[in-house]
């Protein structure tokens, strides 16, 4: 009689499983009509069976106009699960949250009003700017500056930037700047962060740009996030050296070409370079050529290398201690140095090839003579004027 019936029974449990898979629900739900751009919200993703994990749901979706923060812990409850998601709205306006997938399980798509970002403490608007360095074609090792900028009356507000984590490319962090301006509605202040980022070589290179935090007195109130850019490097015209500068450099010194030096003392110059755009370890070796003429005896360089960050981007600067002293008489010259660099501003080759002018050595008997000379005249010039006046 069992047996009989089998069939049946099976057929019929078929039918109850069927009717429950197709039943099972994937939804997505927010707490809140309106957010705010930049601030966290929380969406709850549920389904009413355990068959499949919520870990195994499609959330790509959400990633076009949201910033999936954080996940939270999935939980277990009544036969079914859920799972917190905390997302960040990209923009401000009315947008769209996708439907997300789970197998063969869809939620619903929801509509949401983002309102613009808005201070916690003063209520006023937060209008971040981004200043993207838009310069075309680009060149290897040049610098290119992505800004973030706030205008605000108030010099208390936080503006971070988070690391730049890219394998294929060398990217420096711009640390919080402020600038005061006056206006006639009283003082107002610029803060500026963001990054400067240099592709070694020629090629194509995706750069997703991390979160902007903003907040006051350490703490984070809002995140912001700028577009994925491409960059598209061209290798360097093949009649320019591989290892040139490219940025802006320029040499200073102290050296005071007119004056006269004794031969066999020991004279000591100071030069300044300046390297903008340029990294330290792209830096060439311009110091190499200081040591060429063999009419002088030069020592022991003091050279002090130093790497920094302003809003106009990354900077080199070398302090030179140059000792020497001149084994003959006569007017000397340092170098030939090489300063020559691919300006990416005129997108031309400047600079030079540099000789640095010393002044004028003389033996201590010219220089006795020369003294004695000088004073003599300056005694025929004076009776000279003496007579005019008689």
């Amino acid at each position: 009689m069992v047996r009989r019936w089998m069939p049946g029974i099976c057929l019929l449990a078929l039918l109850v499983s069927g009717h429950s898979l197709s039943a099972a629900e994937l939804a997505l739900k927010v707490d809140v009509k309106e957010v705010q751009h930049g601030k966290l919200f929380r969406a709850i993703l549920s389904t009413d069976q355990q068959q499949r994990a919520l870990a195994l749901a499609d959330l790509s979706s959400l990633e076009e106009r949201f910033v999936i923060h954080r996940l939270g812990d999935i939980s277990t409850q009544g036969g079914g699960q859920q799972r917190s998601l905390w997302l960040i709205p990209r923009e401000a306006g009315r947008q769209t949250i996708p439907a997300v997938m789970l197998g063969r399980m869809r939620s619903q798509a929801l509509s949401l009003d983002v309102a613009k970002a808005i201070d916690d403490k003063t209520g006023e608007p937060i209008q971040i700017q981004f200043d993207v360095d838009t310069t075309s074609p680009v060149w290897p090792r040049q610098q290119l500056l992505y800004r973030v900028q706030l205008q605000s009356d108030d010099p208390y507000v936080d503006l971070e930037v988070e690391r730049l984590r890219n394998k294929d490319l060398r990217v420096y962090e711009m640390a919080q700047q402020t600038d005061r301006n006056e206006t006639s509605d009283g003082p107002m202040y610029r803060h500026t962060a963001g990054w400067a980022i240099f592709a070694p070589g020629p090629g194509q290179y995706a750069v997703e740009l991390p979160e902007i935090r903003y907040g006051r007195e350490g703490i984070v109130s809002h995140r912001f996030f700028a577009e994925p850019i491409e960059l598209q490097v061209q290798a360097l015209p093949g009649y320019l050296s591989a290892n040139l500068p490219v940025g802006e450099i320029k040499l200073d010194s102290d050296i005071g070409a007119m004056s006269l030096a004794v031969t066999s003392n020991l004279q000591v110059y100071q030069l300044r370079l300046t390297a903008r755009g340029v990294p330290k370890i792209w830096l060439p070796d311009y110091l190499s050529g200081l040591g060429n003429n063999t009419a002088l005896n030069p020592y022991q360089l003091d050279v002090q290398t130093v790497q920094g960050m302003d809003r106009d981007g990354v900077f080199t600067e070398q302090r030179i201690r140059l000792p020497l002293s001149f084994r003959q008489s006569g007017w000397h010259f340092l170098g030939p140095l090489d300063l020559r660099y691919l300006n990416p501003g005129t997108r031309k080759l400047e600079g030079s090839k540099r000789q640095l002018r010393l002044p004028i050595a003389l033996h201590p008997w010219q220089m006795t003579l020369s003294a004695l000379i000088l004073l003599l005249l300056a005694m025929l010039l004076a009776r000279w004027n003496l007579r005019l006046f008689v």
